[in-house]
């Protein structure tokens, strides 16, 4: 038996007589639903396949506290995670795709696996095939939607800029202050409420000037010249806002910081529901998660394995 304990994710290898029997007891919803429809869970993980060339069936067990793999920002996760709108939708822990291709754009098709949680498991599904794509709100402020062809540079420059923006409106990072300074995702709503404390006491006649024209006059008082600051994410000395930032600065400051996260953080447009419900023909190029333990078959082996377990 090998185990890997790569981020907190073990990786198990099952024999045969064990693989048979969790797939006919414990995980059989998610392998008959594969077996009836042709639609499952996919996902790449080289460091599963890394540790094992010969590709055998695994078991794992989800990730405790994962974060982004891509993104600059895990914020997203401790929305979902810890915030009452998300309530109803399972944490983030194992991300998938209910198309093999969505899963074969992360890597090589030796790493991929139809995955299969424990059944009854809440899927969350999102309306796109990237998280990030998928929040519209945030799509509206960026003024983007990023397709699979120019996810990357989505996340290289707009999400970059606008993480950054939140990092100095909050004078912290937020990654690093929950992940090493003890802070929490209570905490972190305390700042929110603390700025929307100060910008609600800051007045000023020529700020709409300031927003139309992208600019930071040196000339302005300081309290003006600070909030501004804050707001735009730049020190008044950096000179001209980045344009695509404008929709949320002007958010913020019309509704305040909190109503604006939690409007850019809704969960419109997705769902949540058991395998038969989320995985279907209608939702075949989308993001999904879970929180379970979860049996793993690899995609290069999955015919010689549905023929022989396909009336188990």
């Amino acid at each position: 038996m090998k185990i890997n304990d790569i981020l907190n994710e073990a990786f198990t290898d099952t024999p045969e007589d064990k693989f048979e029997k969790l797939l006919s007891t414990k995980f059989s919803q998610a392998w008959q639903h594969y077996i009836n429809t042709g639609n499952g869970i996919f996902r790449h993980d080289e460091s599963a396949s890394g540790y094992d060339p010969e590709l055998v069936v695994k078991f794992a067990t989800p990730l405790k506290d994962r974060e982004a793999a891509y993104a600059h920002s895990n914020l997203h996760n401790e929305y979902i995670n810890n915030d009452s709108q998300w309530s109803s939708f399972p944490k983030r822990a194992v991300i998938g795709g209910s198309h093999v291709d969505i899963a074969r754009r992360r890597g090589s098709s030796s790493g991929v696996y139809l995955i299969l949680p424990v059944n009854n498991t809440p899927i969350g599904l999102c309306p796109q095939h990237d998280i990030w794509a998928s929040f519209e709100n945030v799509q509206k402020i960026m003024g983007a939607q990023p397709d699979m062809q120019v996810l990357g540079n989505f996340y290289r420059h707009e999400l970059f800029m606008f993480t950054e923006a939140i990092e100095y409106i909050l004078d912290f990072k937020f990654h690093s202050w929950i992940k090493d300074s003890g802070g929490s995702y209570d905490s972190y709503r305390d700042e929110l409420s603390n700025f929307d404390a100060l910008l609600d006491n800051v007045k000023s006649e020529d700020y709409e000037e300031v927003v139309e024209y992208y600019d930071i006059s040196q000339d302005r008082k300081l309290d003006d010249v600070e909030i501004v600051r804050c707001i735009f994410g730049y020190d008044y000395n950096d000179g001209a806002i980045p344009k695509r930032l404008h929709n949320f600065c002007l958010a913020v400051r019309k509704n305040g910081l909190t109503r604006t996260m939690d409007w850019l953080f809704s969960p419109k447009n997705f769902q949540v529901g058991n395998i038969e419900d989320v995985i279907t023909d209608e939702n075949d190029d989308n993001e999904v998660w879970f929180n379970s333990s979860y049996l793993m078959i690899p995609y290069v082996h999955l015919k010689d394995y549905y023929y022989k377990y396909k009336d188990i």
